[in-house]
């Protein structure tokens, strides 16, 4: 059923508000702009979770570690207001209010704080250890004046050490990722692009979740082999230029009909994905097969013969980077919005329910509070 029709069932509350207005001289022009605005809005609500629930994905980004700090423990000293109340007035006349009446002092302790900035508008929060190592790679830290003060009312510092200690990336990559939400219509309906099922006697891996900012799950399967850092440390250089993620997928023994569930099982992987699938050992593979959705086809074959000729090592990144810095271009995502997302009938069904019982509960109260038409016109 189509999205549409949310909106056509909102014109219900509409007509009803009208026929209440018109008929009777409980319910006023404003309750029925009211009640209409209503559903309108409910209407706009669900067809947002009808297309979301089916269209919301998930692609990972990648990039480095540009700068950190460390600010070190502190003691603050602040202010809350206390207000006490007042009255005015006598019998029925008597009024209560609040008014200013003092500030209070307070002091409480902050603890350290390790943050880590990134190229990829990310800032994460680590461990002393992490920050430590990171550091480390990147020639140390030095003591720049730190602020020490909230929002609080007169926060000060009373305590501490006044410095943040910061350090710079001097070049040594430090990769990293972040999880983006994106529409994916292609998911969401068949069409053209649409792939079979996938039988359940024929395995698959699942999708890499990359749940962890600072180490990927990227290489799969045979794939592992290869060294995840030096993995990442591509990505993250590609990441910001090219937006691409790259994923290995080893099958070892099976043969390429694998690589073809696989793309199949991902939906032709993420938007910003090259999947790089092979069979055989990771030094002298038997077959290769690249998915993913770019406007170059060419590159994935590129990539292809590379791996086929080369193997998947550590010793192939390189040309692997090169090859995609050279020629991948990131598929126009736009060029899907065309595909028309029908509403299943649960939400169709969810929203009758739930429109109906708000619009007759206020409708109910319309028809019987104190804003009657003629009050209302006396009124205004």
């Amino acid at each position: 059923m189509d999205i549409i029709w949310f909106y056509v069932l909102a014109v219900i509350p509409f007509l009803v508000g009208g026929l209440l207005w018109y008929s009777g001289k409980e319910v006023n022009w404003l309750e029925w702009v009211a009640g209409s605005l209503i559903g309108f809005a409910m209407a706009g609500t669900f067809h947002w979770i009808a297309m979301d629930s089916q269209t919301a994905d998930i692609e990972t980004w990648s990039g480095q570690l540009i700068a950190g700090r460390h600010i070190p423990r502190w003691h603050e000293y602040y202010e809350t207001a206390v207000y006490r109340t007042e009255y005015s007035g006598s019998g029925k006349n008597r009024r209560s209010y609040t008014v200013f009446d003092h500030w209070e002092s307070h002091t409480t302790w902050h603890d350290d704080e390790y943050t880590i900035d990134s190229n990829i508008d990310t800032t994460y929060e680590v461990d002393l250890p992490a920050f430590d190592k990171i550091a480390k790679t990147w020639g140390g830290v030095h003591a720049v004046q730190g602020r020490r003060s909230t929002s609080a009312h007169n926060s000060r510092m009373i305590g501490g050490d006044p410095d943040d200690y910061v350090t710079k990336n001097t070049g040594f990559i430090w990769p990293v990722t972040k999880l983006v939400k994106f529409e994916n219509r292609i998911q969401a309906t068949p069409t053209t692009f649409s792939y079979a099922k996938v039988p359940e006697k024929i395995q698959v891996f699942h999708y890499p979740p990359n749940k962890n900012s600072f180490t990927s799950d990227r290489l799969v399967g045979s794939a592992v082999v290869v060294d995840t850092f030096k993995f990442d440390q591509m990505n993250a250089r590609l990441g910001p230029t090219k937006k691409v993620n790259v994923i290995a997928v080893g099958f070892g023994t099976r043969d390429s009909s694998a690589a073809q569930w696989q793309e199949a099982a991902w939906i032709g992987g993420k938007k910003n994905d090259i999947v790089i699938c092979f069979g055989g050992l990771n030094k002298s593979p038997t077959w290769v097969r690249a998915f993913g959705w770019t406007e170059k086809k060419t590159c994935l074959r590129q990539l292809e013969s590379i791996v086929l000729d080369k193997g998947f090592v550590e010793e192939t990144l390189p040309l692997i980077e090169a090859e995609i810095r050279a020629d991948y271009v990131l598929k126009d995502w736009k060029k899907f919005d065309y595909i028309r997302v029908p509403a299943p009938m649960w939400s169709i069904w969810t929203y009758i329910s739930v429109a109906g019982v708000c619009q007759a509960l206020f409708w109910w109260w319309a028809r019987n509070n104190e804003f009657s038409k003629e009050r209302f016109r006396r009124s205004y």
